[in-house]
């Protein structure tokens, strides 16, 4: 009778759980407003201002390389023309010293843009974030909201990097690439909960503890929504496909791009809502 009941009681919190999940899917589907429309839209604005960074970039980093390259060919063609003794004239000494001198600040040049670069990039991705994650969770315009986002998102964001580094430097080939693909499903899980839960009242270890937390206590409460949000994604990008190759590519790309986007942030919805209904549970 005990196995029973029990068997029973089990079956019935599986169904309670199935309605729930098809419920919150429900939900983040009816309850779309104006607030996941704006997330939207700066999801398109931030993924047109990193490629224009990353055009900059390059830009600069051109401007970099080509004086570069005329030190080194420079410096080929003064080695070429050395007399067969090996015998080197002080202006050659000092023309290949100004040469060198070019290549060693190539490299610092390069050091600073590569830093700078990855400081604009995490400013600029939890600039943004911050502003969809407001919008997704209906919070009036706040600046104290927006700085607090930032400068922690930035510091997780720049601890993972420096934790991807330690992985790389440190071992060899074939374990890095395990550990760092490991690193990455964990910061791609980590991450929504970090910022689905961050407010401007969190200090820094507050949010970390509770990300990890909820992140761990609760992953089973998560699979079905992630299996759903990847099925979401999955039909998006294979309905792009079809548009593209069955209708008019030109014309449907714009479409397309365009579901994916909207298919991506509402996936990014959907984790909210169901990370409120399991973190703070109504009633």
């Amino acid at each position: 009778m005990k196995q029973k009941k029990e068997g029973k009681k089990k079956e019935s919190r599986a169904k309670k759980a199935a309605i729930s999940h098809l419920h919150w899917y429900k939900e983040a589907v009816t309850t779309l407003d104006k607030g996941f429309a704006m997330s939207v839209i700066f999801d398109f604005a931030y993924l047109i201002t990193v490629f224009c960074l990353f055009i900059l970039f390059m830009v600069i980093l051109k401007a970099i390389l080509l004086p570069v390259a005329a030190a080194l060919q420079a410096m080929l063609g003064i080695l070429g023309s050395m007399p067969a003794t090996g015998e080197i004239g002080l202006p050659v000494q000092n023309a290949l010293t100004e040469k060198a001198d070019t290549l060693l600040w190539f490299y610092g040049k390069l050091a600073a843009l590569i830093i700078a670069g990855t400081a604009i990039f995490l400013g600029v991705t939890s600039f943004y974030k911050a502003f969809i994650w407001m919008h997704i969770k209906n919070l009036p315009l706040h600046n104290k909201y927006i700085f607090s986002f930032v400068s922690k998102n930035m510091t997780w964001q720049a601890l993972w990097l420096a934790l991807a580094l330690l992985i790389f430097f440190a071992l060899s080939v074939n374990f890095a690439a395990a550990f760092l693909m490991i690193e990455l499903a964990a910061y791609l899980y980590f991450t929504p909960f970090f910022r689905a839960v961050l407010t401007e009242k969190h200090k820094m270890k507050e949010v970390y503890k509770e990300t990890f937390v909820l992140g761990c206590k609760k992953f089973r409460h998560f699979i079905v929504p992630i299996i759903m949000m990847a099925i979401t994604l999955l039909f998006s990008l294979w309905l792009f496909i079809i548009l593209v190759k069955l209708i008019v590519p030109a014309a449907m790309m714009l479409i397309g791009i365009v579901l994916i986007f909207v298919a991506v942030s509402w996936s990014r919805y959907y984790f909210y809502v169901v990370t409120q209904k399991i973190h703070q549970p109504e009633g």
